[in-house]
């Protein structure tokens, strides 16, 4: 119903995300090279089972929630963003470093 496509029935995915803790993620452009910008959190529910595709409610830990989606947004996140099980607090920063870009926490207080 979502992906008619051009030549035929396009494709989508549809699975439960499981609850608990979880890192968000988004790799974005800047002006001179890639930003990861990222918080952590739990997966508290999923609300719309009628998207058919993965969904998730996620909640910061430590941080007023409009104080820190408006963070998130002035961050520059792209539009798609990833989640990966667990609270990624040490993971993340040494990766960025690796990759040699900068890392952005959204969400400490």
């Amino acid at each position: 119903d979502h992906y008619p496509g051009v030549h035929g029935l396009g494709t989508s995915v549809a699975f439960a995300i499981r609850r608990g803790p979880a890192t968000l993620l988004s790799l974005a452009p800047d002006g001179t090279g890639w930003r990861l910008i990222w918080t952590t959190g739990e997966v508290v529910e999923s609300r719309y089972r009628r998207m058919r595709g993965p969904n998730g409610m996620f909640r910061v830990d430590d941080a007023d929630p409009a104080v820190a989606l408006s963070d998130w947004i002035a961050a520059g996140p792209t539009h798609h963003n990833a989640l990966a099980p667990g609270r990624l607090e040490v993971e993340i920063p040494v990766i960025a470093q690796a990759l040699g870009i900068r890392s952005v926490r959204v969400g400490q207080n």
